[in-house]
């Protein structure tokens, strides 16, 4: 055998060895980047709705979100809401007397959140605070009433 071929050999194998060791590397991210696991399942929704009453105009809706998320890692699903959010109710509802409730999903029944609490609104809007034993996933219609003189 002469040098050329020894010198060619030993080329292949070394570039055999760093292809090896590429697609090792490109391998170990690859496992890495399998065990990541995204594991959000919630969701946080909101809407508008008209609500009838004396105090809404016809056809202005009342914008219903929820608050920022808070994270809290010592829970499974680490974001949750504070509050649920009132929008563009009319100024002449302030002063007015209010109820909130809620229901879960899956089910008939509603809960109360609030009830005959007055309106102080602040450039139209209010919040409403969630208990901390409440899952906002688990919320899936929310209740307004707003009534009173």
């Amino acid at each position: 055998m002469n040098n050329n071929s020894s010198s060619r050999i030993n080329n292949r194998r070394k570039g055999a060895a760093v292809l090896l060791a590429a697609i090792a590397a490109r391998g170990i991210g690859f496992g890495a980047a399998s065990q990541l696991n995204l594991s959000w399942n919630g969701t946080y929704q909101a809407g508008s709705v008209t609500v009838d009453s004396n105090c809404q105009a016809t056809g202005q809706d009342i914008t219903v979100g929820f608050s920022d998320p808070i994270f809290n890692a010592a829970v499974t699903l680490p974001w949750t809401i504070s509050t649920i959010q009132f929008a563009d109710v009319s100024d002449a509802c302030n002063t007015k007397s209010y109820s909130v409730a809620y229901q879960s999903s899956g089910s008939d029944e509603w809960t109360e959140l609030v009830s005959g609490q007055t309106l102080n609104l602040s450039n139209g809007a209010f919040d409403v605070d969630l208990p901390s034993s409440v899952d906002p996933q688990e919320i899936a219609n929310v209740a307004l009433t707003i009534y009173g003189n």
